[in-house]
């Protein structure tokens, strides 16, 4: 019974509210600013994979190049398709990093006891 009682917090303790540290402007920057940044590399992602497409569908052949002597013409297979693939990758971890992060920034909100109208992307719908 004793570590019981070393476990427990004294009655006279109260909770001091954790979110005080940073006022609601701060919060509502934070989440705004990783909104964006989600936002950005979604767009970013987008543009690549039009560019892609573009390619894949002939839109891009004078960037075409291929080796001298190269017979194989697939838009799908040359260089600048290699580097937009790449370029797609890249860009689809920066959006798992950006979705990663605001995920973070939720916990870190409902640990700190941030009322839900302190949370700017959760007024959009998100």
């Amino acid at each position: 019974m004793g570590l019981d009682k070393l476990l427990k917090l004294p009655d006279s303790f109260e909770e001091p509210p954790t979110h005080s540290a940073e006022t609601a402007s701060k919060w509502r920057q934070r989440f705004r600013e990783a909104e964006t940044q989600l936002a950005d590399a979604r767009r970013s992602l987008q543009e690549a994979q039009d560019e892609l497409e573009q390619l894949a569908q002939g839109a891009g052949a004078q960037w075409q190049v291929a080796p001298p002597g190269a017979t194989n013409t697939n838009p799908e297979q040359t260089p600048v398709s290699f580097r937009l693939r790449a370029e797609i990758r890249k860009r689809r971890e920066a959006v798992a990093a950006a979705e990663r992060d605001l995920r973070d920034l939720g916990v870190a909100a409902d640990l700190a006891k941030v009322p839900p109208e302190w949370r700017a992307w959760q007024q959009q719908g998100e």
